[in-house]
C-alpha cells in the first residue's frame, strides 16, 4: 500500500510538470505561479515545450513566433529591495525570444540579451501584481526552453535545479 501511494504521488508531481503547449498545437492554460519578493529556492525554474504558431498578439509585439497563449503567469507581490529577472535557455541550438507584460500593460520584449541566442528581461523596482510571460522562438521552429525567475542578475552558469 505504501508502494501505491509513493507511486501515485509521483505520478501527480509528474503531471504538475507537463508542458505549456502540446506537440500538436493545441493550448492548454498558462501555468499560474505566486512568488513574494525574496523568494527561495531563487532562481525559480521550469521547462517548456514551445510550439510557436504566430506573434501572441494583440498581447505582445515583440520580435518572433510565439505559442497562442502565455508560458507562465506570474502574481508577484513585490518589496522595495530587488529587480525582477526572466531568463530562458534554449536547448539544441534553440535561438529564443521572450515578452512580459507587466501589472500596468506594459511590453518588455527581448531577442540574445543573455549570453548568446538566449533572452533577458530585467524588471527594475517591480510592481505587485500578474506579470504575463510569453517565450518563443525567433524563426518559428518549436524548441525547448528552460524559464528562470529570479532576483538575481544570472550568469551564463546559471545553477540549474533539476
Amino acid at each position: 500500500m505504501r508502494f501505491l501511494v509513493v507511486c501515485g504521488v509521483a505520478l501527480l508531481l509528474a503531471a504538475c510538470q507537463g508542458t505549456t503547449v502540446d506537440g500538436s498545437g493545441g493550448q492548454e492554460a498558462a501555468r499560474s505561479v505566486s512568488l513574494t519578493t525574496n523568494f527561495f529556492p531563487d532562481p525559480r525554474q521550469r521547462d517548456y515545450e514551445i510550439v510557436p504558431v504566430e506573434a501572441a498578439e494583440p498581447y505582445i509585439y515583440c520580435t518572433g513566433f510565439f505559442p497562442p497563449q502565455p508560458a507562465l503567469e506570474l502574481q508577484f507581490q513585490a518589496g522595495n529591495l530587488y529587480d525582477l529577472y526572466f531568463f530562458a535557455r534554449g536547448y539544441d541550438g534553440a535561438d529564443l525570444v521572450m515578452g512580459v507584460v507587466t501589472p500596468e500593460g506594459e511590453v518588455l520584449c527581448n531577442d540574445d540579451g543573455w549570453y548568446e541566442l538566449n533572452p533577458r528581461i530585467v524588471v527594475g523596482t517591480p510592481s505587485s501584481g500578474r506579470y504575463l510571460v510569453w517565450i518563443g522562438t525567433y524563426t518559428g521552429a518549436p524548441a525547448t526552453a528552460r524559464l528562470f525567475i529570479s532576483e538575481v542578475d544570472q550568469g551564463p552558469q546559471i545553477r540549474d535545479l533539476r
